[in-house]
């Protein structure tokens, strides 16, 4: 089964996986930024107005 996780943030981090410090498990394969055009086009039709609306939420709070 596969499952996608998207975390909004912004940062000038490379992004890393660590192991859980309790399980002593990676509990992610890889993690990539991405812009919101890659985003937007490279996800499921079904996801794509929740991420456009959370660029609109973004945009809100960063002009506020």
């Amino acid at each position: 089964e596969d499952n996608l996780f998207i975390f909004l943030a912004q940062t000038e981090q490379e992004p890393e996986v660590k192991k859980n410090i309790e399980s002593g498990l990676y509990e992610h394969d890889h993690a990539k930024w991405l812009s919101w055009e890659q985003m937007t086009s490279d996800t499921y039709e079904y996801l794509r107005s929740s991420i456009k609306k959370a660029r609109e939420i973004v945009y809100e709070v960063e002009n506020c």
